[in-house]
């Protein structure tokens, strides 16, 4: 998190203290713990979102639930496991004319910029933030991507088209996820209708598949939306 949000706005860094800070220039006109706590946790959520929809290994953070008001506001953040976890990132620095060039922003800071003018990046985001997602809640993305697409608003043949068109998925894809997220006689207990007709359709795919094939999804649709 600190890595990926080291700099603009929010920002998470390493406090002299010893603790991760969450800075953001929203919280500047907020006094009450009660708000600025709500407004951290709203932003930290799509952040956690981003960080998931760039690397599904990642672990989100939580709000420890302090702030303090000195130079600038900060609402203190700790890992959501005690589990700690290094990793060593290079980036390549690319040159223009002989002059270095700093490399583009990673993805995840975009979207979380992104988000907050552009309420489907915000919903997925949201949604994404989620540990291990369910029946309901990949349908729900697929739900705010196809409506986007199509321009319908909600999840129609015609938005399917366009994810088909667009290679994005293929109609395969499509009636496997519907179907195994719908239907009890494919999920269970984890379907999202208790009772539905018929058996079990041609084409289905597990719970991990389901997860798989909307992580490819959503990153693709994130990447053609920062365009």
């Amino acid at each position: 998190m600190a890595e990926i949000f080291g700099e603009g706005d929010p920002t998470v860094r390493l406090a002299a203290n010893g603790n991760y800070v969450l800075e953001s220039s929203t919280f500047n006109a907020l006094h009450d713990a009660a708000v600025v706590k709500m407004e951290a946790e709203r932003r930290l959520k799509l952040m956690n979102g981003a960080l998931r929809a760039a690397d599904p290994n990642a672990r989100s953070v939580q709000l420890r639930g302090q702030f303090w008001d000195s130079n600038k506001p900060h609402t203190v953040v700790i890992p959501a496991t005690a589990e700690g976890r290094v990793t060593m990132t290079s980036v390549a620095v690319g040159t223009v004319n002989g002059v270095p060039v700093d490399p583009p922003a990673p993805p995840a800071r975009a979207w979380v910029a992104l988000a907050e003018s552009d309420p489907n990046v915000a919903d997925v985001l949201r949604l994404r933030a989620t540990g291990d997602l369910d029946w309901a809640t990949l349908y729900k993305i697929l739900e705010i991507i196809c409506g986007e697409v199509s321009g319908d608003g909600i999840l129609t043949e015609a938005g399917k088209k366009v994810l088909i068109k667009r290679d994005w998925a293929t109609r395969e894809q499509l009636r496997a996820l519907t179907a195994s997220a719908n239907k009890e006689t494919v999920s269970g207990d984890a379907a999202r209708h208790a009772r539905t007709k018929g058996g079990v359709p041609a084409k289905v795919m597990t719970l991990d598949e389901g997860r798989y094939f909307l992580k490819g999804l959503v990153y693709t649709w994130l990447m053609d939306k920062r365009k």
